[in-house]
């Protein structure tokens, strides 16, 4: 049987990203209410960025070991131009 863990990788993005912010374990990745629309306001270049490369990341990942959270990757991939902290919370 072999088996592949990203457990370390996930944990540095973790800190590379959330710099120590709490995250909670949910049983699906998007919550089944949670509605995501497009930023009305101009977004700082830094989030954007941080929010494009978290995105990327999390796109390997669903690519490689974790199919199970390629739905919720592909919906925080439609903002990627103007993310807004609900976009950013959603990663969590």
């Amino acid at each position: 049987m072999l088996e592949i863990s990203q457990k370390t990788y996930i944990e540095s993005l973790v800190k590379e990203f959330l710099h120590g912010e709490s995250i909670n374990s949910k049983p699906t990745p998007l919550e089944h209410n949670q509605r995501l629309e497009q930023n009305q306001e101009p977004v700082d270049e830094k989030l954007r960025s941080s929010y494009q490369q978290l995105v990327g990341s999390l796109m390997w990942l669903a690519m490689r070991t974790r199919p199970d959270i390629a739905f919720a990757v592909s919906v925080l991939s439609r903002f990627l131009q103007n993310p807004s902290k609900n976009h950013w919370g959603a990663t969590k």
